[in-house]
């Protein structure tokens, strides 16, 4: 009854609305019907999240107007192409809207009769029950405002109304006469009846279950127990229900994402052919620009990618870029989706401002180790130091300040509390100076084959991983070791990190390990807890019986929990196997690792 009511209120709203489409055709009034019917769902849906589905109804009415006829000008074409243009003109198109909210729900009835339609207006109401609270009114009217307003501009009306219910009379019931007492007294009479024959049911249930009970537990065996009703019954049901209402939510963001993926790529795909010079400086702007630079080229190549093949990606960006691709299985559609659009950004940019506008002083340090940038910015002044640091990206200069001493620290903090600004042409000069000492054989083009070493180690089985990389040395072997959680290394773990680690072993992991690497077996039996400690201790005094495939998988489940710790941040690999610095005044700093406190 109080739906009812809402849809007056819509058509109060709407009174120009439904005057203009009576003179529509049965077709498209159908699907106007159909997209008014998506908008009020999927509002409905939204606000379900903030209040109770039995306490409010939402309706949408739409204001169609035909278009005029199409112009056939060079000049009115030319308009047509332009993406922006409908945006100017105040109105929506109904099918585009069809597309973003229905999707695959499109009806062939709907598909292909609003395309003469502009909506000039989207009315949107929310009809509440009697007795919720005005603040709620208050809130409900913010957020559909703001919604409305976030979704169609100022296409979009909005409005809440409490609904009354049409109060009914009251029946007044006739006084009963003798009949009609003793055509009450039989019925309550069979119910009594009834009544006795369930009772008497449930107490012989209840002495066979007994017996059965018994005799259950008389053989030692335990029946599986089911709680039904009370408390948690109730807040099984309240948890199943949120579950299921969290899950249409995702569904309902991976949808929204999905759909917003599809028209990036047509925006991008249409922007292409108009930035062909500088497709090679975007994408080297791009692999300059950090972890988020590498992700957004990624992002961009599955969006794009098939159809333009091979991307011009730099040679040296090649290993990073890999190594992005190779995660993004992993990746959700919403942060795919809020790359992409960067992404399109950045290219509208160029094409409207010019490829400087990507291209940042000392952007060709954002692929570089710390260990590369503390050697090159060792013989610096502070003030080079200081400029730098302000243009890396977050991740290099969040490395590369944990790398430095404290006094280091300290001389950079000084440095930049005496700077607010700095000319164009020595920051231009420092840029120049810095890349000739960044590359100094010119134009070479050299090929990096810092995976090939983890290519190689990956085909090899725990064991000889153990065994083999533990007696190997060289920068790439240091490399490795600050880039890949490996078995081989444990001889060089700190006290504290090794003994974590042995805490979490079985008995089977560790005795593998001692059988691998005797040399670690008094170290990592004194780390380990006493239990285990004894019992490998005991093994080890017999003959070894443990075949090569069993180790294996031992040392393999042990390598699981070292990469367990690296990723839930409990070891830090860089501070273990710090980056080697070179100079004479290269100081340990408190993290473990070393820096300069050199300055030019």
């Amino acid at each position: 009854m109080w739906v009812r009511a809402l849809f007056f209120v819509l058509s109060l709203v709407s009174v120009d609305a439904h005057a203009a489409s009576t003179a529509m055709s049965a077709e498209a009034l159908g699907a106007k019907a159909f997209l008014e019917d998506v908008l009020a769902r999927r509002f409905a849906q939204e606000l379900a999240t903030k209040l109770d589905r039995n306490a409010f109804t939402v309706g949408a009415q739409l204001d169609l107007t035909e278009l005029p006829k199409k112009a056939t000008t060079i000049e009115s074409i030319n308009q047509a192409a332009e993406p922006i243009s409908d945006l100017m003109l105040g109105t929506l198109d109904p099918e585009e809207l069809l597309k973003k909210y229905a999707g695959q729900d499109v009806k062939p009835s709907a598909e292909g009769f609003l395309r003469n339609y502009r909506i000039k207006t989207v009315n949107m109401a929310v009809g509440l029950k009697e007795d919720v609270e005005p603040e709620f009114k208050a809130e409900i009217e913010k957020w559909l405002t703001t919604r409305v307003t976030s979704e169609f501009g100022k296409t979009g009306k909005g409005v809440v109304a409490f609904i009354k219910s049409i109060p009914v009379k009251k029946e007044v019931t006739p006084a009963k006469d003798l009949l009609g007492w003793l055509s009450e007294f039989q019925s309550l009479a069979g119910q009594i009846v009834m009544a006795f024959a369930l009772l008497f049911g449930v107490l012989m249930w209840k002495v066979l279950t007994s017996k059965t009970s018994a005799q259950v537990a008389k053989s030692g065996e335990v029946g599986p127990t089911v709680n039904v009703g009370g408390a948690a019954g109730e807040a099984a049901a309240v948890k199943k229900a949120a579950d299921t209402e969290r899950k249409e939510l995702d569904e309902e963001e991976r949808l929204s994402a999905s759909r917003d993926i599809v028209g990036l790529t047509e925006r991008l795909n249409a922007l292409i052919p108009r930035l062909s010079k500088d497709f090679e400086a975007i994408m080297r702007a791009w692999c300059q620009g950090g972890d988020e630079g590498k992700f957004k080229l990624a992002c961009f190549a599955e969006a794009v990618g098939q159809g333009l093949g091979k991307l011009p990606i730099p040679i040296d960006a090649l290993p990073e870029i890999s190594k992005v691709f190779a995660r993004m299985s992993d990746v959700k559609l919403t942060e795919k989706r809020d790359a992409l659009q960067k992404a399109y950004w950045d290219m509208l940019s160029v094409m409207n401002l010019g490829v400087e506008t990507l291209t940042q002083p000392f952007g060709y340090l954002g692929g570089v180790n710390t260990g590369v940038l503390n050697q090159v910015l060792m013989d610096q002044n502070p003030k080079m130091k200081t400029i730098v640091s302000l243009f890396l990206p977050n991740e290099l200069r969040s490395r590369y300040l944990k790398s430095l001493s404290v006094d280091a620290k300290k001389e950079l903090l000084e440095s930049a509390a005496r700077m607010s600004e700095i000319e164009a042409s020595e920051l231009k000069s420092m840029d120049s100076a810095l890349a000739i000492k960044m590359k100094p054989q010119g134009n070479t083009e050299t090929v990096p084959l810092d995976m090939t070493l983890g290519k190689l180690v990956s085909v090899l089985s725990p064991m000889e991983e153990a065994t083999l990389l533990a007696q190997m040395q060289g920068s790439a072997i240091d490399s490795f070791k600050r880039s890949t959680p490996s078995l081989a290394f444990l001889n060089e773990w700190p006290e504290d990190k090794l003994k974590m680690l042995m805490s979490r072993v079985t008995a089977d992991e560790l005795m593998a390990l001692a059988r691998v690497r005797p040399d670690l077996q008094e170290r990592l039996i004194s780390l380990a807890p006493p239990l285990t400690a004894e019992m490998v201790s005991d093994e080890l005094r017999i003959a070894d019986r443990t075949d090569d495939n069993t180790k294996n998988e031992w040392l393999s489940s042990l390598a699981k929990r070292i990469n367990e710790m690296v990723r839930f941040q409990e070891i830090s690999l860089d501070t273990m196997f710090p980056a080697p610095v070179t100079g004479p005044t290269a100081v340990p700093s408190q993290d473990g690792t070393s820096g300069s406190n050199q300055a030019a």
